[in-house]
């Protein structure tokens, strides 16, 4: 049974250095996530992976699109020649995605007059991840292994950071405070963090350290990141 609880207005304290502070809130699953390989884009709708394979054989302007570049991949790569599922859709983009040994492989085409070329691969997609609300980046988290945190405690102390390229720079006040979804079983811990804007390089950076207040103790839950699709324990930024 899924609990959803009123907003926590709780401070969030940083453990060293800067991070950001606000209110936490406690709350469902969306039913319409969208996902994309790794952070950043637009994504798919999560839902679309249960679809129909089959789709490289439509007669449609855009399957003949997915057929052509099947054939000739044009240096992105060998691609699966069948089981694709249409992820996407609207007057000008079109995304399919087909599972191979190697994992998931997508593509994106655009249409130019009469046709679809390509616009866009992932191939063997190493993470799903949730795409996050506009104006913000995904954020990774997990347990700082020198805390004493038990399942008694309702205060988890986490290191976070936003995977994507900073410079060097540590996310910092850029990260947000954490959504907490909660079942009997689960504790879903989702971050976000203001993106960096213009041109960076990336250079690891340092994770931010961040104490995150649970509404009651963990006890036996298991902790999961949301930033991925679907959660998945946390585990050090690799």
């Amino acid at each position: 049974m899924r609990v959803t609880a009123a907003a926590l207005a709780l401070a969030v304290v940083a453990l060293a250095g800067s991070c950001g502070t606000g209110d936490q809130t406690t709350t469902d699953a969306p039913d319409d996530a969208r996902v994309s390989c790794g952070p950043g884009g637009q994504g798919f709708p999560a839902e679309a992976l249960d679809g129909p394979t089959g789709a490289e054989e439509s007669d449609t302007p855009e399957a003949a699109g997915l057929r052509s570049l099947i054939e000739n991949p044009d240096g992105i790569g060998e691609l699966p020649r069948t089981d694709w599922r249409l992820l996407d859709r609207d007057d000008d983009h079109v995304t399919f995605g087909a599972e191979s040994v190697d994992g998931l492989t997508v593509v994106s085409l655009r249409r130019e007059g009469d046709r679809w070329k390509f616009s866009g691969s992932a191939h063997g997609c190493p993470d799903l991840m949730v795409v996050p609300p506009e104006g913000l980046s995904a954020a990774v988290w997990w347990r700082d292994p020198d805390a004493d945190d038990s399942g008694d405690d309702r205060v988890l102390h986490v290191f976070a950071t936003d995977p994507n390229c900073a410079s060097g720079r540590p996310t910092g006040d850029r990260l947000r405070p954490p959504t907490l979804e909660t079942t009997d079983d689960e504790v879903v811990i989702t971050f976000t963090a203001e993106p960096v804007t213009g041109d960076q390089s990336c250079p690891g950076h340092p994770p931010t350290p961040y104490q995150v207040q649970l509404d009651e103790p963990i006890g036996e839950r298991t902790l999961l990141d949301g930033t991925y699709w679907p959660p998945r324990p946390p585990e050090p930024e690799r």
